[in-house]
């Protein structure tokens, strides 16, 4: 078979999520004798050096995605290298989908599945996030703007997403959600007569399942990896957190792993209320920092799977995060393997994170069981569920695209 996987952006695997899994399954599907090719509208300003895990090509126009100098330039790259399957892995950005669906229309023997890698009800959890933040650019008194707002808002965001996802649902041959937990909150939010091409496959782990046995030889640090964002990660509420644990944690510290928009403005908080050791580095590889942390805090206001979670307990990291999206329990075990705190507690978050920091023994029994973790999302089944959809897709050649 000959796959494209397209995104928006580059697919180094250092910057994000989606760039990860899409890099674990190309080389899964090459060792598996098919040949897979990136397809990327832009590079990322936080991207380094790599080698993309398959040869990859970025379309011409990085301002529109779908503008017919990109259609074109897909489309011929679909016939000319004779494509069969086409993974749109941004398929809650309808531009984005537009294009996969214009050129594959177009060419005419290529399938196209579309990947939702975020909650589908993502954006309401947004909306309804009310809570506060440290950074003196969030102003408070938006909250009572937003709160007035809100009725019509949620109206306006429910006929935008239910558009989108029937839109994308119609013209894809399948969709593909990263939990059978996500398919709920997609019936909530959609007006489909059926759900046939509806999916769940999660994202696949990358390494091989060794043992619980745990070699790695920890320091007292806390983890934080991801973009430093506001509206999703929240990256804001770690520093918040580790503001209160500080002062009564003098030998321990806080590394902040990524780049985004919030930096600069966290670190000048951080400065500025001579909140102690902090650590802020670039994206980088995230290994030597799991083998090193005890704790991977993650404090998204939402998230599709939480990549990181399932890759920093490889190295017993324990994880704790927000249960602000369904897929978390398909992870974590509340209190045997990890905490999910409820939304958006920062007193219970920190509180459970006081609670690990000061018993070494707790630490050791939830190590043992967030070994385990990986173990649920092994590459091979989840890569045997990826080939069998696609299979089955190829085995029915009927292509048609809704003008919905």
């Amino acid at each position: 078979m000959k796959i494209v996987i397209a995104n928006t952006q580059e697919f180094n695997p250092q910057i994000g999520g989606v760039e990860r899994v899409s890099s674990i399954l190309a080389s899964e599907f090459i060792k598996l004798g098919h040949q897979v090719f990136f397809i990327a509208c832009k590079t990322s300003s936080f991207s380094g050096d790599y080698i993309p895990s398959a040869p990859q090509k970025i379309l011409q126009d990085s301002a529109a995605y779908n503008s017919e100098k990109n259609i074109e330039e897909l489309y011929k790259f679909l016939g000319e290298n004779k494509i069969d399957i086409v993974i749109n892995q941004a398929g809650n950005i309808k531009d984005f989908s537009l294009l996969c669906f214009k050129a594959a229309e177009k060419y005419k023997k290529a399938k196209v599945i579309s990947v939702i890698h975020i909650d589908p009800i993502n954006q309401f959890k947004h909306l309804l996030d009310l809570t506060t933040s440290i950074l003196p650019s969030k102003k408070n008194y938006k909250n009572i703007a937003r709160l007035i707002l809100l009725p019509y808002r949620l109206i306006k965001m429910y006929l935008s997403e239910s558009n989108l996802y029937d839109f994308v649902y119609l013209n894809s041959d399948a969709l593909v959600l990263l939990s059978n937990k996500f398919k709920k909150d997609f019936k909530k939010i959609t007006r489909l007569n059926s759900y046939s091409k509806l999916e769940a496959i999660s994202n696949p782990f990358p390494f091989d399942i060794i043992s619980n046995k745990n070699n790695n030889i920890k320091e007292k640090k806390i983890l934080y990896v991801g973009r430093l964002d506001y509206q999703h990660k929240r990256t804001d509420r770690v520093i918040a957190i580790w503001a209160k644990l500080a002062p009564d944690f003098p030998d321990w510290s806080l590394d902040i792993v990524g780049d985004g928009p919030i930096k600069e403005e966290l670190m000048k908080f951080v400065k500025a209320n001579n909140i102690e050791r902090v650590n802020f580095m670039d994206f980088a590889d995230p290994i030597d920092y799991y083998k090193k942390s005890r704790v991977l805090c993650m404090t998204s206001t939402f998230e599709g799977f939480g990549m990181v979670l399932i890759e920093s307990a490889y190295y017993g990291c324990i994880p704790i995060a927000f249960k602000s999206f369904s897929s978390l329990t398909d992870i974590i075990e509340h209190g045997i393997s990890g905490y999910m705190i409820k939304p958006y507690c920062l007193s219970e978050y920190e509180q459970k994170l006081r609670l690990l920091m000061s018993n070494n023994e707790l630490q050791n029994t939830i190590r043992l069981e967030t070994l385990n973790i990986p173990k649920k999302f092994q590459t091979q089944p989840i890569v045997a569920q990826w080939i069998s959809l696609i299979e089955k897709l190829l085995e029915n050649n009927n292509f048609t695209v809704s003008n919905q």
